[in-house]
């Protein structure tokens, strides 16, 4: 009995401790590999032993670099980590906020800058190391994504974020900044301009026609971004063609290593995306993804939204190519394809749209190859050709109210093709000086032609004649150069010059730049921008839609050229002060001042004037001249708390004044003086696991916009016709709640994302109802509700 008992103990203690060791394997932290490249900023060489830690250093987790400047960190557990990459001579870094999952490696790339502080080494801590934006810029990365509620997966609408950025229509993307008209911003894509990269163009707009730089979703998957920024008011030489904002995107590379995939759903789309090596071993990788709408998927189910359906689908690719003699090659393409089709209502109609049929489709293409290259260790050689068209039909019948065979039919039709180019040099001359010296260009081709007939006549032997036709082609051309002086350890030089010449107006223009930044503590900067910018005007405001001479003569389409209309030109300066708090955060100010000149204006007498800063750039304009003048003056705080123990906050405010100068010299408030806006963005992560092993990301975001009041056209006190009208204050609440499972091999996303969470009526605009016969308010969108479920593997 008792060995009996003995035995029974024996096996019991086996059970014990066999049921303890699967408990702690079971409950073993997940972890994935961290791994990526660090190289020389300027000269993009390899960094060859740089230290590559996880922070915090005590946990003693790191590795160095390789001969090519790679390095892997294997066992990093799942969750928020930072990591901190320093090299002698250099200036160190932190990549914060990295969300690590255990579906996806994680591929980072860093470029660090040499110091001026010859090869001494200095030992510092992380709030000495981190360099945070500056105001005035944002940076765009997948982190954010997956944190700003609301933000439908699109980078425009991360930006709104920014308190120097207005949300100007809850149905497109299109912004204004610091006041301007958003169609002072222009879109780029690995260095250089492209066509508007957004489908359904003419979402939200009052005559539903496509806007030049929005639209109701961005054609670039966040499966495909690498870090991406948004710059405004000041923007360094080799930015140019915009005096508003430049979004600057760029294209990530696939993994080189091993094949992974994502799958995502929401009520945006479905969402695919692969990534992987060509060949086991091998250095060449792909990146390809597709998308097709939710609201397509629901149309092929013949369901439509109040006799309306909306498709849109796309599909992108980046292909890195093994090592070259000309250095890392890569090929890429981003296809997209929308459609918008309404039927007008059976039976009586109540507002105006019920009275038509209207067909909306459009496709955007881009086609590009990126080449880098080091040339003799103190040089890097980039360049850059891209091929981006959009083109846009547009259908519309108009029944009459009392009487649906009489029609009024309107065709419009667009092309706009761009051919850009780039080619830069980056040097270092020693340790405190570096250089860029390149030129941009691009070939415009711009065609719109617009057809308007009604049911008894206005055809020619039973063709349309055309109301508005334009086709021109013309190149601008941008040389430019730079130098960034470090002066001792606490002063930073940036000079440049810039310049445009366009061969449709033949006009060439120099455009200088300088940065001056100051750092009176080692928390504590100051610092001074100034510079002119330039834009190429809207292909509508090269060709008037003037069809009749004041004395009642038709004229001819090939007169119809608005000849002598310069650049839109603007000289911006702003001063600004950032105080690092603690270790994680950031306080800003800046004041800036912009004075726009040489914008197009028309006028006849005082009733009808019109100045280029109120335009929106989706209707023809009227005979124009250059000479009209404007301005934007204001202020912004900025505060950004990255992650602490899981919290992070970014928030701020504006006040500023938007305005140009009428007939009389005399500055009105323009279309987009909203004069004020605050906003800010906040959320709370938790991190758990559980008995079982299996981790969770629980996270809680909101995002609140408050932002004054733009003016729409009204009666002027005297009698003109002046944007005199306000339409009431913008408040926007946005919330997402997200959870996040990690197991071995697979990561799963669960998100409720929900705009106007408190559904606000927000006023859009007024327009005349013909069938109401009276001023109808029209309202933004009400409360959204997206859910999202994805999964790395």
């Amino acid at each position: 009995m008792k060995t009996l008992n003995k035995t029974m103990k024996g096996w019991l203690g086996i059970a014990l401790l066999v049921m303890s060791v699967s408990t702690a394997v079971s409950a073993r932290q997940l972890t994935q590999t961290v791994r990526g490249t660090v190289v020389d900023n300027t000269t993009k060489e390899p960094l060859v032993g740089a230290s590559v830690a996880l922070l915090p250093l005590a946990s003693g987790v790191g590795t160095s670099t390789n001969e090519w400047g790679e390095f892997e960190i294997n066992d990093v557990p799942v969750g928020r980590q930072s990591i901190q990459i320093t090299y002698t001579g250099y200036k160190s870094d932190i990549v914060r906020e990295l969300l690590v999952v255990s579906g996806k490696q994680n591929v980072v790339h860093v470029a660090l800058e040499q110091s001026p502080m010859e090869l001494e080494e200095v030992k510092v801590s992380a709030s000495d190391i981190q360099e945070f934006e500056r105001m005035g810029k944002v940076d765009i990365t997948a982190e954010q994504f997956q944190r700003i509620a609301a933000n439908y997966l699109d980078p425009a609408r991360v930006v709104m974020s920014s308190p120097s950025v207005a949300n100007t229509n809850d149905q497109n993307n299109a912004v204004s900044v610091r006041g301007n008209s958003p169609i002072a911003n222009t879109w780029r894509l690995e260095g250089v301009e492209i066509v508007n990269p957004n489908h359904l163009a003419n979402a939200g707009t009052i005559s539903d026609r496509p806007t030049q730089n929005g639209g109701g979703v961005n054609v670039l998957s966040t499966q495909m971004l690498d870090k991406s920024s948004f710059l405004m008011g000041y923007m360094p030489a080799g930015y140019g063609n915009a005096i508003g904002g430049i979004f600057d995107m760029n294209l990530r590379r696939g993994n080189n290593q091993q094949r992974e995939y994502t799958a995502q759903a929401s009520l945006i789309g479905l969402d695919f995306a692969a990534e992987g090596p060509f060949k086991k071993g091998g250095s060449a990788s792909y990146l390809v993804n597709y998308r097709y709408s939710f609201t397509g998927v629901l149309a092929l189910m013949g369901v439509d939204f109040g006799g309306e359906t909306i498709k849109f689908q796309d599909l992108s690719f980046n292909v890195s190519l093994p090592e070259t003699p000309i250095g890392k090659v890569t090929l890429f393409g981003v296809n997209g394809w929308n459609s918008n089709v309404y039927r007008r209502r059976k039976g009586r109609a109540t507002v105006d749209k019920e009275l038509s049929d209207i067909d909306y489709a459009s496709s955007i293409y881009a086609y590009g190859i990126t080449q880098e290259a080091t040339l003799g260790g103190k040089n890097s050689w980039r360049n850059v050709l891209v091929y981006s068209s959009t083109t846009t039909e547009r259908d519309q019948i108009t029944h009459e109210l009392n009487d649906p065979s009489l029609t009024l039919s309107t065709k419009d039709n667009e092309q706009v093709a761009k051919l850009s180019f780039a080619s830069s040099v980056m040097t270092r001359w020693g340790d405190r000086i570096t250089s860029k010296a390149g030129v941009r260009g691009t070939t415009y081709q711009w065609g719109i032609d617009r057809f308007e007939w009604d049911s008894s006549n206005l055809t020619f032997n039973g063709i349309p004649q055309p109301d508005f036709n334009l086709d021109i082609k013309s190149l601008l051309l941008q040389p430019f150069v730079s130098g960034n002086f470090a002066i001792g350890s606490k002063v930073d030089l940036d000079l440049g010059l810039n310049s445009s010449w366009f061969g449709y107006t033949k006009e060439f223009l120099l455009e200088p730049r300088a940065d001056l930044e100051v750092r009176m503590t080692p928390k504590t900067s100051f610092s001074f921008r100034s510079g002119i910018y330039s834009q190429v005007l809207s292909p509508y405001a090269y060709y008037t839609a003037t069809s009749f001479q004041p004395s009642g003569q038709p004229v001819a389409l090939s007169d119809r050229g608005n000849p002598g209309l310069r650049y839109v030109k603007s000289w911006s300066s702003e001063i600004g002060w950032t105080q690092k708090i603690g270790n994680s955060a950031t306080l800003g100010a800046t004041a800036f001042y912009q004075s726009l000149y040489d914008l197009p204006n028309s006028y006849d007498g005082y009733y009808d004037y019109f100045n280029y800063m109120n335009y929106d750039g989706t209707y023809p304009l009227d005979v124009l001249a250059s000479g009209g003048k404007g301005r934007i003056y204001g202020v912004s705080l900025e505060h950004r708390q990255q992650i602490v123990n899981g919290f992070y906050i970014w928030w701020g405010g504006s006040m500023y004044r938007s305005e140009y100068q009428d007939l009389f010299g005399k500055y009105r408030a323009s279309n987009f003086d909203g004069r004020y806006s605050v906003n800010a963005t906040f959320g709370k992560e938790w991190m758990a696991t559980k008995k079982n092993g299996i981790e969770r990301l629980f996270g809680v975001n909101s995002r609140m916009l408050y932002q004054g009041s733009f003016l729409q056209q009204g009666p002027d006190g005297i009698g003109g016709i002046f944007y005199a009208n306000r339409l009431g204050d913008y408040f926007r609440v946005d919330m997402r709640v997200q959870w996040t499972r990690f197991r071995k091999g697979h990561t799963q996303m669960f998100a409720i994302d929900i705009q106007n969470l408190l559904n606000i009526e927000n006023p859009s605009y007024y327009y005349f109802d013909t069938v109401q016969n009276k001023q109808v308010l029209k309202y933004q969108l009400g409360m959204i509700p997206v859910l999202v479920y994805r999964i790395d593997f």
